[in-house]
């Protein structure tokens, strides 16, 4: 019964998305229905959010160069009401498990950030997509590089991808999951984009750059 046990995260990101607490003691401390996207109570849910804040929704268009693309930002509106669909997050103070829908792809983030080294991780999955097969693929393929020197390691089959970084300290598993935040943004739609393996290449060199990834590319 989400309108009993669920919470709404209020925010300036269109996304419905409704917190699950499991711990009881945060609960308490909430006097409403609605939690404030600046407190919510969970330090690894916060630092995906806030990666999700910094990026804001997508509403820029790509280079003039990639003709007949505009779509790939398509903002909230433009959506087919039947794919504006709620998201959900099960989320504790040292825990959090976050699904979103996306238009035609899901993204579900899974973490765990304490002081014990021995019981941390972040795991990615990432599937489906508006595009053919192959611009899905190539998706996948950005997302590993980019992901690759923060330690992920990915596994993917097609248009799937499962990656994981662990056993590493809860102050950059935040680091991590702030970057995942930023990645889920500026690569919404992005398959519509990758007609080639050009075009995937030029938006990984940028994105690296956007996100900070190629300097600690070049550091490793």
């Amino acid at each position: 019964d989400k309108k009993r046990i669920a919470f709404t995260l209020k925010s300036e990101i269109p996304l419905e998305v409704n917190l699950i607490y499991l711990d009881p003691e945060i609960v308490k401390l909430r006097l409403d229905r609605k939690v404030d996207e600046h407190h919510i109570g969970s330090e690894p849910m916060q630092a995906f959010w806030n990666g999700v804040l910094h990026e804001g929704w997508p509403h820029r268009k790509p280079p003039a160069d990639f003709r007949g693309i505009s779509s790939v930002w398509a903002t909230h509106g433009d959506q087919d009401e039947d794919f504006v669909e709620s998201s959900y997050a099960f989320v504790g103070r040292e825990y959090m498990l976050v699904h979103l829908r996306l238009g035609y792809h899901f993204t579900t983030v899974e973490a765990m950030c304490t002081d014990e080294i021995s019981k941390n991780y972040v795991r990615l999955e990432h599937k489906g997509g508006g595009a053919s097969r192959d611009r899905r693929r190539r998706r996948v393929n950005l997302i590993q590089q980019l992901l690759a020197p923060l330690g992920f390691d990915p596994e993917s089959r097609g248009d799937f991808l499962e990656t994981m970084v662990s056993y590493d300290r809860k102050e950059k598993l935040y680091e991590c999951l702030e970057v995942l935040g930023r990645l889920t943004m500026v690569t919404k739609q992005l398959d519509m984009a990758l007609t080639n393996d050009r075009i995937m290449e030029w938006y990984r060199k940028d994105l690296a750059k956007r996100l900070g990834l190629d300097e600690r590319d070049t550091k490793t």
